[in-house]
């Protein structure tokens, strides 16, 4: 089942992201701030359905016993910061491992749904990274779903830091 998030899934959702984070290539490198992740989550559920600047949807699905099996965050924020549209943008779609197939679909149906009503949403971002192994396969899903690559993004470590890939 999806439905929007309330404040009392909090915690699941730190849970969802503490275990993706050790499939992740942070892994050994860094951990979930579980009260600052709880916070962050709690702001984007109070600002759900928000249609101005700042404004973000968190859905979440659930299985058959009514636990999480999956979540997604977008946010609107304005053009380059600066511009008077707004563009809107995934920060997370996660699914466990025990999530019913077709889960992550509905997750990025109800971002659409949410970012596309929008009369002043002039671009709508699906993103993936390669955080996790299998991220890349999110990338002929988009384009099944119309989207079209518009850039890329390159890292460096510091010197400080080992390069964990």
């Amino acid at each position: 089942m999806l439905r929007p998030a309330r404040f009392a899934d909090t915690f699941r959702l730190v849970d969802i992201l503490e275990e993706t984070r050790k499939k992740s290539r942070y892994s050994e490198t860094v951990n979930i701030d579980a009260e600052r992740a709880r916070k962050t989550l709690a702001g984007f559920i109070q600002r759900h359905g928000g249609v101005h600047d700042g404004g973000t949807c968190v859905f979440v699905v659930e299985d058959a016993a009514g636990a999480i099996q999956g979540f997604c965050v977008g946010t609107l924020y304005r053009v380059y910061l600066v511009g008077d549209r707004l563009v809107a943008q995934d920060m997370f779609l996660i699914c466990t491992d025990d999530a019913a197939p077709g889960s992550t679909r509905k997750l990025i149906n109800a971002y659409l749904d949410w970012a596309g009503s929008n009369p002043n949403v002039v671009e709508i971002n699906l993103s993936w990274s390669d955080a996790l192994p299998t991220g890349q396969r999110m990338g002929p899903v988009y384009h099944r779903l119309g989207f079209v690559r518009c850039g890329e993004m390159y890292r460096r470590h510091p010197e400080h830091e080992e390069n964990p890939s």
